[in-house]
């Protein structure tokens, strides 16, 4: 067999983006001169390094030529249509033209069968299912348990391969596959600093997730992708039946398309335009432009534009746009833009936009924006906008909460709902006495500029008046000794004997307690003047008069529709513990 040894291989290993040289833009002068002094213009202007074999192009060519453009465009003049140039990365490697290569089809009708074996050049093993890519064609196949692999190259004389395998640097190989047979392919493994082999390039894997991925996409043709990462090819379009059934076939991987369109399901290398799967689309990089499902997305990499599937969309980078999900939308990095899911969003970094779930949202990092649950939302991060659910949960609320129950670990905004609780927040018990129920119990909860509040009292000497009410106020921090709160609250009162039949009329006394607070340690005593307002309608529709007597000496009394007002000025006097 013939040895090919990796010292004459070029190697590369760092990331190869495979195109056509369409998007780089050169300027070259040379006036008989060596194609060299042109390769050495291009290299300088791009930062890109020539490989090609040397059999296919003599770099001491004299030459005359000036143009500006396309490095396709520029390559393509300059031989006359003959030579093609790829981007790989930080290497533009040379290969035949199309045109050229259906001339050599005439010239070499016949297939030949390349083989060879890939071992590992430091323990001389073989390499199992490394991937052999020939660069024009696209054609790849894998090694098997012995390191043996074959080929049919269908053209053409003068080839070039890249040699991959997850853990091992990449090569590329020119080789004339007619005189250089059976070779002997060296991959060195790639090593850390202290010796242990890595993998290479490696992206956020979602195949990461053993439950989806490997059900719907056959091994072979994971491991082919996962050999070829470093490879990047762009095509107009592709159609699969199912996934690696298409005109794509095994390259699907590492291929990116236009358009794509996917009878049933597909796996491809990413989306540059749009993608339509009947079923399913598995994206191995990137999605820019428009993904359709009809049921579930998979994105391994980033997603830029608009998302929608029946079931689910699950991207492991991050998401800009909207995305649409029938029950759930799982992102694994960060999110910018519109997220809409049937049933739940699950967002495990930062949110920055809207996130709208029938039932649940979580986002395990910072939340900047609007999150609307039917029932619950939840922020493990800083929440910098509005939560609105029946059950709201913040670590850091630098925001507002609007629900049944918003909970936060600390907070630098506001909840507004029925039980309110910031856990290193502001949540005393106060007891006092103000001029219509004489005995009283307040638990506070929140933050001293904005908590909640909730009150039970009783008139001890006329028990069966008493009151229950909630409200909002605000503690303002003067001085180590003194501070001035401010609640203001709507109280229930029920005045009615036990004997009388229960009439459940309006009987609703608002309060403003403005009071001074002398602090001593954890013990405050409170007092201060109270403006009292109170709607009652209680005892008229059976008497057609008012039976409430809760008023004291109020200054201004009124009935507007069978509604009697009375306000009047009261106090408050009491003794709050802050725990």
């Amino acid at each position: 067999m013939k040895r090919i040894s990796f010292l004459f291989f070029l190697f590369v290993s760092i990331q190869l983006n495979a195109q056509t040289g369409s998007s780089f833009y050169v300027k070259v002068k040379v006036e008989k001169e060596p194609i060299r002094v042109v390769f050495n213009q291009i290299e300088t202007q791009l930062g890109l390094k020539f490989s090609y074999n040397t059999r296919l192009i003599n770099a001491d060519s004299m030459v005359t030529y000036a143009s500006s453009g396309t490095l396709k465009k520029v390559i393509s003049e300059l031989f006359d249509k003959r030579i093609q140039a790829k981007a790989l990365g930080d290497y533009i490697v040379l290969v035949r033209s199309k045109k050229s290569e259906r001339k050599l089809d005439k010239d070499n009708p016949t297939s030949i069968v390349f083989k060879g074996q890939v071992l590992d050049t430091r323990t001389k093993a073989p390499v199992k299912d490394a991937s052999i890519y020939e660069i024009t064609s696209r054609v790849n196949v894998l090694s098997d348990s012995l390191g043996n692999f074959e080929i049919t190259i269908v053209s053409g004389t003068e080839k070039n391969f890249t040699i991959a395998k997850s853990g091992f640097k990449d090569v590329i190989l020119p080789v004339n596959v007619r005189t250089e047979n059976n070779v002997e392919i060296l991959l060195v493994p790639l090593r850390s600093s202290i010796g242990v082999i890595t993998k290479s390039n490696t992206n956020i894997k979602i195949a990461e997730d053993p439950t989806i991925v490997p059900k719907l996409v056959p091994q072979w043709g994971l491991i082919i992708a996962d050999n070829l990462q470093n490879v990047r090819e762009k095509r107009m379009g592709q159609v699969s039946f199912v996934p690696l059934i298409g005109t794509n076939s095994g390259a699907s991987g590492v291929i990116d398309n236009r358009f794509s369109f996917n009878v049933l399901g597909g796996y491809n290398g990413g989306v540059e335009g749009v993608e339509i799967g009947g079923l399913f689309n598995i994206v191995k990089t990137n999605v820019w432009g428009m993904h359709i499902a009809g049921l579930t997305n998979i994105v391994t990499g980033k997603v830029k534009g608009f998302q929608v599937a029946g079931i689910s969309n699950i991207i492991g980078g991050t998401v800009t746009g909207m995305q649409v999900g029938g029950i759930l939308n799982h992102n694994k990095s960060k999110f910018i833009g519109l997220q809409v899911g049937g049933i739940t969003n699950l967002q495990k970094d930062t949110l920055i936009g809207m996130q709208v779930a029938g039932i649940y949202n979580r986002s395990n990092n910072d939340l900047t924006g609007l999150q609307v649950a039917g029932i619950r939302n939840s922020t493990y991060g800083k929440m910098n906008g509005v939560q609105i659910a029946l059950v709201n949960y913040a670590y850091q609320n630098n925001g507002l909460q609007i629900g049944l129950i918003n909970v936060s670990d600390t907070a630098k905004g506001a909840s507004i709902g029925l039980f309110n609780y910031v856990r290193n927040g502001y949540h005393p018990i106060a007891v006092f006495s103000n001029e219509v129920l004489n005995a009283n119990v307040a638990f506070k909860t929140g933050m001293d500029y904005f908590y909640t509040t909730y009150t039970v009292g009783i008139n001890v000497f006329e028990p069966h008046i008493f009151g229950v009410g909630m409200g909002f106020g605000a503690k303002i921090n003067t001085w180590k000794w003194l501070s001035i709160s401010f609640d203001l609250t709507a109280n229930y009162i029920n005045e009615l004997e036990n004997t009388e039949v229960y009439d459940p009329a309006l009987n609703l006394l608002n309060r403003l307690d403005i009071t001074l607070d002398f602090n001593l340690g954890k013990f405050s005593l409170v007092a201060g003047p109270a403006f009292n307002f109170h709607v009652s309608q209680l005892g008229y529709t059976e008497t057609g008069t008012f039976i409430t007597n809760i008023a004291v000496d109020p200054f201004y009394k009124e009935v507007i529709n069978q509604t009697q007002l009375q306000s009047w000025v009261g106090g408050k006097l009491g003794l709050r513990f802050s725990f």
